[in-house]
């Protein structure tokens, strides 16, 4: 077992992959999941990214975190979707997960407090068909949600990688004000996964 493990970090390190190796749980087994089977999304050790993501989409002021000198912070509330399939426009299991890590990082990275929502409740697709989302301010302004802006999210999951896009928009307005995109490439080797971040 030390050799195959030994000859597992050899592989990574002298790849110049520059990835990282993630031991899995011992109850999943990576070389009998399909490439885009949504369980092996909880393996791949997200929540530094989600963090990353979430200091990206605070406000400037906010990007610090919850600091005693950013009152203007802590107290503004933010609508957060679940995470839906770009395609499907469907959380599934991958998605919800997502969420949670999303809201958890905006939570206490930016000090804002979250609103859950549910992607189909606030935003549509374009006429066209495209992937690409568009507002109405004045289908998605409602009393029921009466705070300025909201974070949404999507992801592709294929077979070997994870897209992640998350947008900070202006409710009143429908004007994406900031946007990051994360690429999280992932390998099988054996029940180990390999991940490298762009």
């Amino acid at each position: 077992m030390k050799i195959k493990t030994l000859f597992l970090i050899a592989l990574v390190v002298l790849s110049g992959c520059g990835g990282m190796l993630n031991e899995v749980s011992s109850t999943f087994r990576c070389r009998d999941r399909a490439a885009y089977n949504d369980d092996i999304v909880t393996q791949l050790k997200l929540k530094d990214i989600f963090d990353e993501v979430a200091a990206e989409l605070c406000s400037a002021s906010c990007a610090q975190g919850c600091l005693p000198n950013t009152p203007s912070c802590v107290g503004k509330t933010i609508l957060v979707t679940d995470f839906v399939d770009i395609v499907t426009l469907v959380p599934r299991g991958a998605g919800l997960f997502m969420s949670e890590l999303m809201r958890n990082s905006i939570n206490n990275s930016c000090c804002y407090k979250v609103v859950q929502g549910e992607f189909r409740s606030y935003f549509k697709l374009s006429p066209d068909g495209l992937v690409a989302l568009t507002r109405n301010p004045k289908e998605i302004k409602s009393d029921e949600y009466a705070h300025n802006e909201s974070i949404v999210g999507t992801y592709k999951l294929t077979d070997g990688r994870l897209y992640l896009f998350a947008r900070r928009i202006n409710v009143n307005t429908g004007n994406i004000s900031k946007f990051v995109t994360k690429e999280i490439s992932y390998k099988c080797l054996g029940d180990m996964i390999i991940t490298s971040v762009n």
